[in-house]
């Protein structure tokens, strides 16, 4: 979470300096490497074609950092044009950035357990799964919009208040999804749910 910070201190920089599509980019681009670092691990469990399969899996998501982009970009042109209310917009458009990015998002699992065949045999199996993720957003609302507040307080320091808030709030987010996953051949029939870790 860390290094996700540090980089959306380093992106609030090109707000200030008025350049709102590189702003755009490099939030998006610290989100998206931030959660290709989250590790998911899933239950899995189901009919599958040799019998009852029974396992785990891990892997990872991947997201098209573009999608978020376009979210932000388009929020920085109507702050823009706005002589207050700027910082409820960007905490909007950065929590339906989020469910945008995550719901188109890639999850792809390593699968491995074992199947009791219909003779009562148990052999082993793996596969791959895909899956989706499912989040709540609102309290990234609250997060930023919490954070613009106490920068309206402060003299310094506020870009790394609302980095904090951000990164803290996305972490969580990211945390607390649903994830569901559905066992692909051999192991179709499986389906696994989890999180992000």
């Amino acid at each position: 979470m860390s290094t996700l910070k540090e980089n959306l201190v380093q992106a609030f920089q090109s707000m200030k300096d008025g350049d709102a599509s590189a702003f755009a980019k490099k939030v998006s681009e610290a989100v998206a490497s931030h959660i290709k670092t989250g590790n998911i691990t899933t239950v899995d469990a189901g009919t599958v074609p040799v019998g009852g399969f029974a396992g785990a899996g891990t892997g990872a998501m991947t997201v098209d950092a573009a999608i978020l982009e376009g979210v932000l970009l388009a929020a920085c042109k109507s702050m823009a044009a706005m002589s207050a209310g700027g910082n409820a917009v960007l905490a909007a458009q950065l929590a339906a950035g989020m469910d945008a990015m995550t719901n188109a998002g890639q999850i792809k699992t390593m699968i491995t357990g074992a199947a009791v065949t219909p003779a009562g045999v148990s052999v082993p199996l793996a596969g791959m799964g895909k899956g989706t993720f499912v989040g709540v957003s609102a309290p990234i609302i609250a997060a930023v919009n919490g954070a613009c507040s106490v920068m309206e307080t402060i003299s310094e320091g506020g870009d790394s208040v609302l980095a904090e808030a951000i990164a803290t709030s996305i972490t969580a987010y990211l945390q607390s999804g649903i994830i569901t996953v559905q066992g692909l051949p051999p192991l179709a029939g499986s389906v696994g749910s989890g999180a992000m870790v």
